[in-house]
This record gives structure tokens, C-alpha cells and sequence, in this order.
């Protein structure tokens, strides 16, 4: 029923399938990694945006001008309220950003 040229077209397609399989779990592996990078790294911006402005804005406030505590006691007020919008769309921007930095160095 089945000759040796069936069983050899099988094997090869069974380990073109398992190629495929590698380097399927291999792209998700880096979407993960991406998306975390992503997210860590987008909120790291959402907390330092307000003593980051807050340096840059110029006028009355400074917060370098009241001192480096003042400056690190602003950053989770400003994780709060700029991280769920930060964090939206540095993922959506910043997933693809790091996939192909991944996928450059690999």
C-alpha cells in the first residue's frame, strides 16, 4: 500500500511541519518579549513625564528648583494619571518598534 517513496515524502513533510512549528513559537516568543518591553518601557515614560515637564515647562514651577525630592515624589502621581494612556498606545507603537529590533539582532 505504501512504498518507500510515500514514506519518504511523509518524513520530509513531517519535518518541514516541525521546522514550521519552531519557527512559528519562535515569532510568538518574540511578540511576547516585545509586548512586555513595550509595556515596561511605556511606563517608565508615563512616569517621568511630569518631572521631565516639569523641568522643560520653565515658568514658577521647577521641580529641580524644590529639590530632587520633590522631582521623585511626582513620578507615581504621574504613572497614575498618564500611565493607562501611555501604556495603550507605547504598546501599540512600541511592539512592532522592538520586534524588529529583536528580529535585527537575531
Amino acid at each position: 500500500m505504501f512504498g518507500p517513496a510515500d514514506l519518504a515524502w511523509q518524513s520530509g513533510l513531517a519535518g518541514t511541519r516541525s521546522c514550521l512549528y519552531a519557527s512559528n513559537m519562535r515569532t510568538l516568543g518574540t511578540l511576547i518579549v516585545s509586548a512586555i518591553l513595550a509595556f515596561v518601557v511605556s511606563l517608565l515614560v508615563a512616569g517621568l513625564f511630569l518631572p521631565v515637564y516639569g523641568i522643560f515647562q520653565g515658568g514658577s514651577y521647577n521641580c529641580l528648583k524644590d529639590g530632587i525630592q520633590e522631582c521623585t515624589s511626582m513620578i507615581p502621581l504621574s504613572a497614575l494619571i498618564y500611565g493607562p494612556l501611555f501604556s495603550i498606545i507605547g504598546t501599540l507603537v512600541g511592539t512592532p518598534v522592538f520586534m524588529v529590533i529583536l528580529a535585527m539582532r537575531d
